[in-house]
């Protein structure tokens, strides 16, 4: 009898953080950035590279711009080659820490090789991050949801 009560208990528990992890996924782009760095706010800022690691187009970068309206930071970014190959980003930044930040938006690849050579969204929240070293932010949710792969999205720095 006690089994049952605790299994019962493990998989209420279960459901609940599962249905607060989707609301907290699906919740509503802000209407404000939470800027947490200064310093990173302005290095954030303005037109950044942009590069799908599976896109060769001769070393060049995509573009990426940042830009701020009403305190609220927003980003579109696009890397194509040839071959119309692409990636894309865009959304609202919900928040900037000194080596990351969070947005709120679409991420889109297209890589003819890769599922297919179909397209591949993503909606939600992703966290791009500096570490080590780097010069770069990198999306934190590689997993490619379209492909067994993994996608390095990364935005670079001034």
């Amino acid at each position: 009898m006690k089994r049952s009560v605790w299994s019962t208990w493990v998989l209420v528990f279960t459901l609940s953080s599962v249905t607060q992890a989707r609301a907290a996924e699906n919740a509503p782009a802000p209407t404000k950035t939470q800027v947490n760095d200064a310093k990173a706010k302005e290095q954030l800022l303005g037109e950044h590279g942009v590069t799908l690691q599976w896109i060769e187009e001769g070393g060049k970068r995509g573009k990426a711009q940042v830009t701020e309206e009403n305190g609220l930071m927003k980003l579109q970014a696009e890397q194509k080659d040839a071959k119309g190959n692409y990636v894309t980003v865009e959304g609202v930044i919900e928040r900037v820490d000194a080596k990351s930040f969070v947005l709120v938006g679409k991420v889109e690849t297209q890589v003819d090789y890769i599922a297919g050579g179909k397209a591949c969204p993503r909606e939600g929240r992703f966290t791009f991050r500096i570490t080590g070293k780097r010069k770069y932010w990198r999306m934190k949710e590689m997993d490619n949801p379209c492909e067994d792969v993994v996608d390095y999205v990364d935005v670079y720095l001034r």
